[in-house]
């Protein structure tokens, strides 16, 4: 692999102290997005070709680096015959086994300092949701709405689910089983959908109990709705005819109206 050492060496100079961990972030956060991702790129890669024995990294003069996780920590060069010692507050290493140590720490820094505050594919609010019998949940959203799991679910030591997060379309939803300090609490969420008739259809074979057949609504919505096998409501919808806020206004009136007849 051939090595290109431009960012490398402003960080962990050929001769003397390499810069502080830190001291390397801050400078890598300074480089334009492009020159962060090239070297965050190398870091990897340099970290790859040491533990090959293979790379830039060589045994180098006495050195010192600052680590940056837990009490703080000098890195001194250590004998070659004995290339890695912990001593109370200091940590002996080798040359290049220093350089090594450096490089991770980069590139550990380098990873934190990109973590996003809200994950990708979630947005704002996600339901959570807790039932009774979370796998039969889960097995029915897989069936009615094409859920897929966002990743593996975490189980608690009874086999019963701790935590399972699922897309639906390009939403986030969270489920858990119920346990002694979180009861099962139904709720209700809408779904919006390109063909309301046909996922109301879906879901019901999918074992849902119909709460009502779509229909046009007063709002612009098509829209039905089931019960699922915890008894939550997912009510499916497809946007038919914009409404005015005045138009809105003079519907609902109407319709409480009828409602208020019908009771």
């Amino acid at each position: 692999m051939p090595w290109n050492s431009r960012f490398i060496k402003p960080i962990v100079p050929a001769k003397g102290r390499p810069i502080a961990t830190k001291d390397a972030l801050d400078y890598i956060s300074a480089l334009p997005p492009s020159e962060q991702s090239a070297i965050t790129q190398e870091i990897a890669d340099a970290v790859e070709m040491a533990a090959r024995g293979s790379g830039p990294l060589r045994p180098t003069e006495a050195c010192m680096v600052r680590l940056v996780h837990g009490p703080v920590a000098i890195a001194d060069e250590a004998p070659a015959e004995q290339p890695v010692t912990v001593r109370r507050d200091r940590i002996y290493l080798s040359g290049r086994e220093l350089f090594l140590v450096a490089l991770i720490e980069m590139r550990s820094l380098l990873m934190a300092s990109k973590v996003k505050p809200v994950p990708d594919g979630y947005h704002t609010v996600t339901p959570y949701l807790i039932v009774d019998d979370a796998e039969n949940v889960i097995d029915f959203l897989q069936k009615a709405f094409d859920a897929e799991l966002f990743n593996e679910m975490t189980k608690r030591p009874d086999d019963k689910v701790m935590h399972a997060a699922l897309k639906i379309g390009n939403s986030m939803i969270m489920i858990a089983d119920s346990s002694e300090f979180v009861k099962a609490s139904p709720a209700m969420l809408y779904l919006y959908v390109p063909d309301a008739d046909a996922a109301y259809q879906k879901a019901i074979k999918a074992g849902g109990t119909s709460i009502m057949e779509p229909s046009n609504q007063f709002y612009g919505d098509r829209s039905g709705g089931v019960k699922d096998p915890a008894g939550n409501s997912w009510f499916v919808g497809t946007h038919v005819e914009d409404v005015s806020a005045a138009d809105l206004k003079k519907r609902a009136e109407e319709e409480l109206k009828k409602r208020g007849k019908a009771a």
